[in-house]
């Protein structure tokens, strides 16, 4: 990876699913990000507002594709940024990595379903690993050998 890219911003339109010739999904979202700055007079002023596409492929597209219009979106995007100037006005274009709900201005909920995997395995509130060793849930943590430092 040659940088990490994020940008913060709301979702400017509804976001487009589609399917590949190959059977993949891919969404394409348009965020926009706005600057503002206090000028000598301390007022709060607009600056420049920056454009960027982004586009979500396989899951993640299908995840991207549920949001609305002005949602606030925070992206980690690829190194595959692109400036298109080929229209009235230059727009980036990436891949974007990950993409989550921004709750700077705004709460959010999680949709997440517990795994449908019955050997599905979360890391523990201890913060340790399973290793598929098994452990009393009576014993603590500390005293288990697996566990211990």
């Amino acid at each position: 990876m040659l940088f990490t890219f994020t940008i913060e911003g709301n979702i400017a339109s509804t976001p487009r699913l589609t399917v590949t010739k190959n059977g993949h999904q891919v969404c394409t979202v348009r965020v926009l990000h706005n600057t503002r700055y206090r000028n000598q007079a301390g007022q709060w002023v607009d600056g420049r507002t920056i454009s960027i596409d982004l586009s979500c492929w396989r899951d993640l597209a299908e995840r991207v594709a549920s949001l609305n219009k002005g949602d606030a979106i925070i992206a980690e995007v690829a190194d595959d940024l692109y400036i298109d100037t080929s229209g009235r006005f230059p727009v980036l274009q990436a891949t974007a990595r990950t993409v989550a709900v921004s709750m700077r201005f705004h709460g959010a909920t999680s949709k997440r379903t517990a795994p449908a995997d019955p050997d599905h395995r979360e890391v523990p509130s201890d913060a340790a690993y399973d290793t598929g060793a098994t452990r009393n849930p009576e014993e603590p943590v500390d005293q288990h050998p697996q566990y211990a430092a």
